[in-house]
């Protein structure tokens, strides 16, 4: 159930199916489950995983995409949800509040922002080759240890759970996934 968001199509394995989201592709196992939704702005929104709503006055995950206007509105929307998921537009890409689906990306590679995200640290090394960081600066007897966002990979970093992608320019924006206001009545 692995995927990688890059500038063109890879076939990790022969059974890999490719979605073009404007300007890279997703690229995925067919055991993962991918589904579409259009936003409130008519933007096309692809979700990854399995999103489920924990909010029972609030509508299903696809659902209440269709009501979410702009990057607020999105992540007002996915607030409530629960479960393994990744969340990607042609403009942002938003994982689960505990990032228990993996969104591993390539800060800066050959002069490239942002050239490609990946669910696995081995397929963005197959599809890119970042070189591998040394584990004598972080090794603490004997454990290979890197703390998030750092990988074994110089370069590559793990999205935080409080962290959106922006597509278009490469940027990482930090979120306000806290909402205490919500339960102030409970």
């Amino acid at each position: 159930r692995q995927y990688i968001l890059d500038r063109a199509p890879r076939k990790i394995l022969p059974d890999w199916r490719a979605i073009q989201i404007g300007q890279y592709w997703l690229s995925h196992c067919p055991l993962l489950e991918v589904q579409s939704a259009t936003d409130a702005d008519g933007k096309t929104w692809w979700l990854l995983g399995y999103a489920f709503q924990a909010d029972p006055a609030q509508p299903d995950p696809r659902a209440s995409i269709a009501k979410a206007s702009g990057l607020a509105g999105m992540m007002d929307v996915v607030f409530s949800w629960a479960g393994r998921w990744l969340l990607v537009s042609d403009s942002h890409l938003i994982g689960d509040a505990g990032g228990i689906m993996p969104a591993y990306y390539i800060a800066d590679h050959n002069g490239a922002k942002l050239p490609a995200i990946s669910s696995s640290l081995a397929i963005l090394y197959e599809c890119h080759q970042p070189p591998i960081a040394s584990y004598d600066t972080l090794g603490w007897y004997m454990y290979e240890y890197f703390p998030p966002p750092t990988t074994r990979l110089k370069g590559v970093l793990k999205l935080l759970p409080d962290q959106v992608i922006d597509l278009r320019n490469g940027t990482i924006e930090r979120v306000n996934r806290l909402h205490l206001d919500r339960y102030r009545d409970l």
